[in-house]
């Protein structure tokens, strides 16, 4: 689900240009201008709005972040089929900018997603090998994106089919079924009051294990139950 989305993320970066210069006849100067200022403002704004939506429905439900990146990926399928069938200019620079907002809240939601699922000490290894998949997606992309060029095939059509691609990657997966079971469906404060009452547990144990052995040095002679006694009374 992390590698689908990159096909078409790395065909509009490096083919948008080609699509507005060829579709619309502008010049290359104002094609590359509009297709990356379009894209990469709209996916620094995405990426903010993503982030603040995230945060504030993780509050509720673990599985907020689950749902923000899915939106935003959902919002690049009807952006994807615009491009392939604008009418003009304006409406294929708006359509960059619908796909640029969504990707960006994909794209933020990324890493949060994967602290979720994954342990601490797996968390730096699980991203890279999400990275290297998913630059590696975008240059097979890239690639077969230039392969369909080199037999004429119309541009609209391959920003369909990658498209397709976008729409294949937001069928959600089974991440959530986990994220459910670790409680999604509780409220944070009684999660938050449970972790604190085992906390406090875990420190009572070891306060008085502490005691004991303090306990059996200073009091060799002793009997084991009264020096648990002596132990539970202190702490």
């Amino acid at each position: 689900c992390f590698a689908l989305p990159s096909l078409p993320g790395w065909a509009v970066k490096n083919w948008l240009p080609t699509l507005l210069q060829d579709q619309f006849h502008l010049d290359q100067k104002s094609s590359g201008l509009w297709a990356t200022v379009t894209t990469a403002g709209a996916g620094f704004f995405g990426v903010l709005l993503g982030g603040k939506i995230s945060d504030v429905l993780a509050q509720r439900n673990v599985c907020g972040r689950t749902w923000t990146s899915a939106a935003g990926l959902l919002l690049t399928i009807p952006a994807l089929f615009g491009l392939c069938h604008a009418s003009g200019v304006g409406v294929a620079v708006a359509c960059a900018a619908l796909y640029g907002l969504g990707f960006g809240m994909f794209d933020a939601n990324n890493m949060p997603i994967l602290c979720q699922i994954a342990r601490p000490e797996h968390r730096a290894t699980g991203y890279g090998v999400m990275n290297l998949v998913s630059i590696s997606c975008g240059g097979f992309a890239d690639w077969g994106f230039g392969a369909l060029r080199d037999r004429q095939v119309p541009l609209n059509i391959i920003f369909g089919v990658f498209a397709a691609v976008a729409l294949l990657g937001d069928v959600p997966d089974r991440s959530h079924l986990r994220l459910d079971r670790l409680g999604a469906h509780r409220p944070r404060d009684e999660l938050g009051a449970r972790v604190g009452r085992a906390q406090l547990r875990v420190q009572g144990f070891v306060v008085r294990a502490e005691q004991r052995v303090v306990l059996r040095r200073l009091c060799p002679h002793h009997e084991p139950q009264a020096l648990e006694r002596r132990a539970f009374e202190m702490a």
